[in-house]
């Protein structure tokens, strides 16, 4: 494809920011790819030379590869059947894709595959459910937050994630917020917090409602009444800055 041509395919929201994170390297493998949009994208925009697609459903994987036939960047992608990491081996790749599954799995797929992440350059993390949880486990896995977005798609707002080697002091209060997301006070912040928010005062609610009386329900009580007041205090001064 001509420099500056339209790319064949055009990316959702969602995806297109999961592109838009990638910074151009050699070799990105998308893991759990679907149909391999992004990996198409990211070669015809010459983000990438070469692309590892990946998926554990043989289906999706087909149609991957019947989409990058119609188009002349076949020869930079291998297609490979399986589930996480378990495709890579160490050094194969300068960063990899991980979209459009729960946070807990995220973590669970790095942890199955330590000598394969630790030797990425980067990693494109963008969880559906979990955030929280995920981000909190990134200083035990040796990785820390160098950028996020916020991205807007329909009636949902999605959360991606870069990451590199590292380690970084995460205050609780951001682990569902955001780091990077709240020092740059980002588009769609306040939007953010409300969620947030929101979620976490239904949740105390049924908490409230349950009959159930134990020290842990107590305590978790406890938790989210002091994040609801958290994050009350930082839509407020979000808002202030306006």
């Amino acid at each position: 494809m001509p420099d500056g041509a339209a790319p064949s395919v055009t990316l959702s929201p969602r995806l297109q920011t999961v592109a838009d994170a990638v910074p151009v390297c050699d070799t990105v493998a998308d893991i759990g790819s679907d149909h391999g949009y992004v990996s198409l994208y990211l070669l015809e925009k010459k983000r990438a030379r070469h692309v590892i697609v990946s998926d554990l459903r043989k289906g999706p994987l087909a149609t991957a590869r019947q989409n990058f036939c119609r188009t002349q960047c076949s020869a930079q992608a291998d297609f490979r059947l399986g589930s996480g990491l378990e495709i890579l081996q160490a050094d194969e790749a300068d960063g990899i894709i991980l979209a459009g599954m729960g946070g807990p799995l995220m973590r669970e797929l790095l942890q199955a595959r330590p000598e394969v992440y630790q030797k990425l350059a980067f990693i494109i993390l963008q969880p559906m459910t979990g955030q929280a949880l995920l981000r909190r486990s990134l200083r035990e896995l040796g990785l820390k937050i160098d950028r996020e977005w916020l991205c807007e798609e329909g009636k949902h707002l999605y959360e991606i994630i870069r990451v590199v080697p590292g380690t970084q002091n995460l205050p609780e209060e951001l682990a569902a917020v955001g780091p990077y997301l709240w020092e740059s006070r980002a588009p769609m912040l306040a939007r953010h917090l409300q969620r947030l928010i929101q979620r976490a005062q239904a949740h105390r609610n049924g908490l409230l409602h349950a009959k159930e009386r134990s020290a842990a329900r107590q305590v978790e009580l406890y938790s989210l009444e002091k994040h609801i007041a958290q994050w009350k205090e930082m839509l407020q001064q979000c808002e202030s800055e306006r």
